[in-house]
């Protein structure tokens, strides 16, 4: 994902004082790639030189290939050498790990200079930013691991936007709800996301009921596009809240109204196991996903969402008791027939 982060002049109290510049120019010379672990010649010998520097991607892929290839020929001629993929080789390796010599002797001038120049952790302003929607907090949470991972896994919906190469939508319309949603929450002049996730939860159910309970009508398929943009989008954001009351009120029509569990329904739990682990898994988003945010749920309550029969459904009537053991026989022959 491309993400765009403005960093503005450093104020004059921010001028780094003679002795962090020392500090910080005796930590680089101490990281000097030139000693202290090898020669050539009479010259020290560069650790990281371009020459000696093999892409370790490519470079493993052509040893695994040929090690593979090998053991085709070998197995070919009768001889006994093992398919199973070699270590990787040191000339790959050699580059990835840390000269102790180096680390050692800079140890001294990094601690000098993380002494000279504490840092402390950002916290972000920007527009459209969801970061301190935390309840009862009014700092910027540092995403946990499992949010991380999904941001991560997840595709870059709302790149366009963010490179600010389409205009930007100020509602949410049905012809394209879904780029109108990213467009509105990607907005860098002016914060939409509240505006955005209000909209999505009206016109969402709205698409639904046009298309009569049919999950291959086009208005469905837009809909269920939606929904999953709006799961992602307010992960994205910490603005938990209208996607799970919507989420609760499609189950309200869909599964627990008068006619039972629809086909829409079913779609919807279709595509929450297609997307599970993703951030468009069409279930109730958690705190493990949205940590301290108004509205997320706990993985139990997430995990009870989906469960529970349909209570408007009409229940059967009780069979009235039996007068005498004749009747109940008779009863008995009646329910076998329609079995």
């Amino acid at each position: 994902e491309v993400k765009r982060f403005d960093w503005a002049s450093p104020s004059e109290a921010h001028t780094p004082s003679q002795s962090q510049l020392d500090v910080a120019g005796s930590m680089i010379d101490a990281m000097e790639l030139t000693t202290p672990s090898a020669t050539e010649g009479d010259k020290p010998k560069e650790a990281l030189r371009p020459k000696d520097v093999f892409s370790p991607k490519l470079q493993r892929t052509y040893q695994c290939i040929q090690h593979r290839a090998r053991a085709v020929i070998a197995a070919a001629n009768g001889e006994g050498l093992s398919s199973n993929l070699p270590d990787p080789d040191v000339r790959i390796t050699r580059a990835l790990t840390l000269d102790p010599n180096l680390l050692q002797q800079a140890n001294s001038a990094i601690d000098a200079f993380a002494a000279a120049c504490p840092l402390q952790p950002a916290v972000s302003s920007g527009a459209g930013s969801k970061r301190n929607r935390s309840s009862g907090s009014n700092s910027a949470a540092e995403p946990n691991e499992a949010k991380r991972q999904m941001l991560k896994d997840s595709s870059a919906s709302g790149t366009l936007f963010q490179l600010g190469l389409t205009s930007v939508a100020t509602s949410i319309t049905s012809d394209n709800p879904t780029n109108d949603f990213w467009s509105m929450i990607s907005d860098k002049a002016e914060d939409r996301v509240d505006t955005a996730m209000r909209e999505m939860s009206d016109m969402i159910p709205q698409l639904l009921k046009e298309a009569a309970d049919d999950p291959k009508d086009p208005r469905a398929e837009k809909a269920l596009r939606a929904l999953r943009a709006m799961r992602e989008g307010a992960v994205r954001e910490d603005s938990v809240e209208a996607f799970n009351d919507t989420m609760l009120r499609l189950r309200d029509v869909y599964r627990d109204g008068p006619g039972g569990e629809s086909a829409i329904w079913r779609q919807i739990r279709i595509d929450f196991d297609a997307f599970k682990g993703s951030l468009k898994c069409l279930g109730l988003i958690t705190s493990k996903e949205s940590p301290e945010v108004r509205g997320a749920v706990s993985e139990e309550e997430a995990a009870r969402f989906w469960d529970g029969a349909n209570a408007n459904a009409p229940v059967p009537e009780p069979m009235a008791p039996v007068a005498d053991l004749d009747e109940a026989e008779d009863q008995i022959d009646g329910i076998d027939e329609l079995m």
